[in-house]
C-alpha cells in the first residue's frame, strides 16, 4: 500500500474476509429514526426501481494488526456502516430459519461479530445478543439496562426503528439480498503512517463539500445573462432552510423592500426591482482566501514571527498563563486592523481555542487557533479561516459569538489558507498574549454583540433545499401544463432532472423558474410546519408559527396549541419517506393558487390512490382532481397482519380520533388530551400480549394480530408495557401525563378485566367505521 490512499468500491457480499473495529475516539452510535428510515426508504426506492447499484457513500479505513489478525478501522463512516450492519441483523431476526438471506453473511466473520469496538464491550455483548433473538422474543436486556447505557440506546432504539420499518415492505428477503450485492460505498484506506488523531480532527473540522444544488445554481445562472446578481440572490434567500425566508430576504434584499414601513409577512410574496439597483456593474473582484499569514508572539519581552506553513510553537510558555488575548488583522483589503473581539473557551485542561473576530467592508471576518500544551512548550494549530458569504450591514452582529455553533456556522464560508507574501486576502498580522488590556477567558458572554433587539429564533426544516427545488420544478412544470419529470424523485437525481431547464438556453424561462422558487418558499415558511424548540425546553416539536412585525424587525411566535392543519402535517411528515415528503407538491402549489384549507381532501385521495405517490402528487395539484380507482381500506384493516400493518393506517386513525376528542366534552378537557400530539412512532403494541406474563391467559393467532387489539406506539412506550396483563396495562396508561394513543384511550375507557377476542372484533369494527366516516365526510 506504500504511503497513498488506496480507494475501492465494495457491496457488502465483497466484505467476506473482512473484520472491522470503531475505535475508541468515535462518539457512540446516535442515529435516529430520521436518519435510519430515510436510509431504507433509498435502499428500497432503488430496489423498487430495480436498479443495478445503489451509493450509500464513503468510509475511511485504515488497516491494523491486533496479534495474528487484519482489522480495519472505521475513522469516517462508522455511524452508516454500524446502521448496515443493524439492518442486517434485523432481517435475520424477521425471516424464518429455512428463509435465509446473503444479508446474513455480513453479520459474522467465523465465530467473530463483522464489527468490533474498541473499548465498549457492552455494545459487542448487546449485538451478540440480537443474533440469537427471534421476531417475537423478548430480549435479555431489561428495558432499564438500556436506558441507563448511553452507548446501547440509540442502539437498541434503531432495531426497533429498523424491524418495524421491514415489517412493512413487500419482497424482504428479495430486498435484503439487494442490499447484500446491490448497495455500493466507497472505501478509502489511509497509509499505514497516517497521523489517525490528527486526521480525524481534520475531517471533523472540514469545509462543507459542493453539493448538486450549488453546481445546479451555476448552470441556471450562466444562461441568465442580465440582472444575474439579483437572481442569484433570490437562489440564496431560499436556500437557507433554517432560518425563516423573512430574515433571509431582509439580509439579501435591503433595498428591494420599504423595511420600515412593511406590516406583515405577506408583503413579501412578490419580489420588488429596485431600479437604481446597479445589478449589472462589474463586481469587486474577490480574491479566494481569507489569509492568515503570520503569527506575532508578544510576552512583554520578545517579538517572534512564524511562518504558517511550518509548525507553530510558542517556547516555554503554559497554557494557564494564557488568560487574555488580542490581535491585528492585516492584508490587502484590510490594511492593519486591530480584532474587534474574541472568543476564548477551554476544552481540556491543556487546550484553549480562540476565535478573533472583526468587522470591515461590510464582511464579518475571522479565524480560529488552537493553542495545545506540549510539554513545556504551546503548539498553535490554525483551524480555520472563515467569512461572511456575501456583504450586509448585519453581519456585525455576529461579533463575539461563536462560530463554530451550528446555527452560525452556516452564514459563513471556509476558505483556503493563503501564503502572507502573496498580499491577497487578509490574515492574522499579530496575537498578544496576556496584554494589558483584552478579553478574559471566562468572559465569553459579555462579549456577545448587543442582539436583544433581533428575533433570533430559529428552526429545522422538514426537509432539505434540493428536496424543496424538486418540489418546486414540478410545480413549476404544472403552472406551464407540462409533464412531470420522469426520474424518480430524489434529491442523489437533482442535475439529471433539470438537465431540461439547465440546458434550454431560455433566459425567460429560467428566471422565471427562480420566481417560482420565491413563491414556493414564501408559502413554505407560512404554511408548513417547522421542528421548534418551544421557550427554553430542548426538545422539539413541529410547530406553525405566526408572523410579527415590530421596530423593523420579524418575529415568530410559537403555536403551541395543535390544530388540524399542524397535526396532519405531523402525520404526513411521521408516514411518509423522509427522502420526498411527496405530499408537499400538491399541498404547495394549491396554497400558491389560494386554497388554504386543501391538505386534508390531498391525503385523503393520496391515501386511496392505486397510481404512485408520484403519479398522483402531480395530479392533484388540480385541485378538481378526481381518483378514479380507491383502494379498499375497509378489507385490508379487517386482515390479520399483526406488526405488518403500514403504520400510516394508525396514525391516520389518530389524526381522526384527535379531530373528535376535540369536539368532545369527555376528552377535550383532560390534561392528557391536551398534551398528546402525533409523533414518531415505529413499534406496533399488542394490547393483549403476544407473550403474557399469566401463560394460560391465550386468545387464538389470528385476533392476536388483528388491527382491534393494536396500536402503534414509540420505542419506549412500546416497552413499558412490555407481557403486561391488559388490567395492568391500563393502570400503566391512565397513570401517564399524556395519552400515548387515542386508539388505546378508546380502548382503555372501557372494562378490560375480561377482554376478550369479542372486545377485539369491536374495537376494529368501530375504528373501520370511524375511518369510513372520515372519507364520507370529505365525499372521498
Amino acid at each position: 500500500m506504500g504511503n497513498k490512499f488506496t480507494t475501492e468500491i465494495f457491496t457488502l457480499e465483497k466484505l467476506a474476509d473482512r473484520r472491522f473495529i470503531i475505535p475508541p475516539y468515535q462518539r457512540p452510535y446516535v442515529w435516529g429514526y430520521e436518519q435510519i428510515n430515510k436510509l431504507i426508504d433509498d435502499f428500497y426506492g432503488a430496489f423498487e426501481r430495480k436498479e443495478d447499484h445503489y451509493y450509500v457513500g464513503t468510509v475511511l479505513l485504515f488497516e491494523q494488526k491486533i496479534g495474528d489478525k487484519t482489522f480495519y478501522q472505521l475513522i469516517d463512516g462508522q455511524q452508516r456502516f454500524t446502521t448496515l450492519w443493524l439492518i442486517a441483523v434485523s432481517f435475520k431476526i424477521l425471516l424464518r430459519e429455512h428463509i435465509r438471506s446473503g444479508l446474513e453473511n455480513f453479520l459474522k466473520i467465523g465465530d467473530e461479530l463483522r464489527i468490533d469496538f474498541a473499548i465498549r464491550k457492552q455494545i459487542k455483548a448487546y449485538m451478540l445478543s440480537l443474533l440469537e433473538k427471534q421476531a417475537d422474543d423478548k430480549n435479555q436486556y431489561s428495558d432499564s439496562d438500556i436506558e441507563s447505557d448511553e452507548y446501547l440506546t440509540h442502539i437498541a432504539k434503531a432495531v426497533t426503528t429498523i424491524i418495524g420499518r421491514i415489517k412493512i415492505l413487500k419482497n424482504r428477503q428479495e430486498f435484503s439480498n439487494f442490499i447484500y450485492t446491490k448497495v455500493h460505498f466507497v472505501a478509502n484506506t489511509v497509509p499505514p503512517d497516517t497521523d489517525l488523531n490528527k486526521l480525524f480532527a481534520t475531517i471533523n473540522n472540514s469545509g462543507i463539500q459542493l453539493e448538486q444544488s450549488d453546481i445546479l445554481k451555476s448552470l441556471l445562472l450562466k444562461n441568465i445573462k442580465t440582472e444575474k446578481t439579483f437572481y442569484s440572490r433570490i437562489w440564496e434567500a431560499c436556500e437557507n432552510m433554517n432560518n425563516y425566508f423573512e430574515r433571509n430576504v431582509k439580509q439579501l434584499f435591503p433595498n428591494e423592500f420599504d423595511w420600515a414601513n412593511i406590516k406583515n409577512y405577506d408583503e413579501l410574496k412578490e419580489i420588488q426591482k429596485d431600479d437604481n439597483r446597479k445589478d449589472n456593474k462589474t463586481e469587486e473582484k474577490k480574491e479566494n482566501a481569507l489569509t492568515i499569514a503570520c503569527i506575532l508572539k508578544m510576552d512583554n519581552r520578545c517579538n517572534l514571527k512564524y511562518d504558517l506553513h511550518k509548525e507553530l510553537i510558542i517556547k516555554k510558555l503554559s497554557i494557564e498563563e494564557i488568560t487574555n488575548i488580542s490581535g491585528k488583522f492585516y492584508g490587502s483589503w484590510i490594511g492593519e486592523q486591530e480584532a474587534e473581539s474574541v472568543v476564548l473557551y477551554r476544552t481540556s485542561t491543556d487546550t484553549i481555542k480562540i476565535q478573533l473576530h472583526c468587522f470591515d467592508d461590510r464582511y464579518a471576518k475571522g479565524i480560529e487557533l488552537e493553542f495545545i500544551q506540549n510539554e513545556q512548550d504551546i503548539d498553535i494549530k490554525i483551524l480555520w479561516a472563515k467569512g461572511n458569504k456575501r456583504r450586509n450591514d448585519n453581519n456585525k452582529i455576529y461579533l463575539g459569538q461563536d462560530w463554530n455553533n451550528t446555527e452560525i456556522a452556516q452564514n459563513f464560508e471556509d476558505i483556503p489558507i493563503a501564503n502572507y507574501k502573496n498580499g491577497k486576502g487578509y490574515g492574522i498580522y499579530e496575537i498578544i498574549v496576556n496584554p494589558d488590556s483584552g478579553n478574559d477567558i471566562d468572559s465569553y458572554s459579555s462579549l456577545k454583540a448587543n442582539n436583544d433587539n433581533e428575533d433570533i429564533s430559529h428552526c429545522r426544516s422538514i426537509i432539505k433545499f434540493p428536496q424543496l427545488l424538486l418540489h418546486t420544478y414540478r410545480i413549476f412544470l404544472k403552472q406551464r401544463n407540462e409533464n412531470d419529470f420522469d426520474l424518480p424523485f430524489h434529491s442523489k437525481n437533482l442535475l439529471q432532472i433539470f438537465k431540461p431547464l439547465t440546458e434550454c438556453n431560455e433566459e425567460d424561462r429560467i428566471k422565471d423558474f427562480f420566481k417560482c422558487l420565491w413563491t414556493v418558499r414564501f408559502v413554505f415558511d407560512k404554511y408548513v410546519v417547522k421542528w421548534r424548540a418551544i421557550e427554553d425546553d430542548k426538545e422539539e416539536e413541529l410547530l406553525l408559527t405566526s408572523t410579527s412585525k415590530s421596530d423593523n424587525n420579524f418575529s415568530r411566535t410559537n403555536q403551541t396549541e395543535p390544530n388540524e392543519t399542524s397535526m396532519l402535517q405531523s402525520m404526513l411528515y411521521f408516514t411518509g419517506n423522509y427522502n420526498t415528503q411527496i405530499w408537499l407538491t400538491p399541498y404547495l402549489k394549491r396554497l400558491i393558487d389560494g386554497e388554504i384549507d386543501c391538505l386534508e381532501s390531498i391525503d385523503n385521495i393520496l391515501s386511496l390512490s392505486e397510481k404512485t405517490d408520484k403519479e398522483t402528487t402531480f395530479d392533484l395539484m388540480d385541485k378538481d382532481f378526481k381518483n378514479d380507482e380507491n383502494f379498499d381500506f375497509e378489507t385490508y384493516l379487517n386482515k390479520s397482519k399483526g406488526t405488518s400493518f403500514k403504520h400510516y393506517w394508525f396514525q391516520k386513525l389518530e389524526y381522526i380520533l384527535w379531530k373528535e376528542f376535540c369536539n368532545d366534552v369527555k376528552w377535550k378537557d383532560k390534561q392528557q388530551f391536551k398534551k398528546y400530539r402525533i409523533s414518531s412512532k415505529n413499534s406496533v403494541e399488542h394490547v393483549f400480549p403476544q407473550n403474557h406474563e399469566f401463560g394460560s391467559k391465550l386468545i387464538d393467532e389470528q385476533h392476536l394480530n388483528d388491527f382491534g387489539n393494536l396500536a402503534l406506539l414509540n420505542v419506549s412506550q412500546n416497552s413499558s408495557y412490555s407481557n403486561q396483563d391488559v388490567v395492568k396495562k391500563k393502570r400503566d396508561f391512565e397513570s401517564k401525563p399524556t395519552f400515548d394513543s387515542l386508539k388505546l384511550a378508546l380502548i382503555y375507557e372501557k372494562d378490560v378485566s375480561n377482554y376478550n377476542e369479542s372486545a377485539i372484533e369491536n374495537h376494529r369494527n368501530e375504528m373501520i367505521n370511524k375511518i369510513k366516516e372520515h372519507y364520507k365526510i370529505n365525499n372521498q
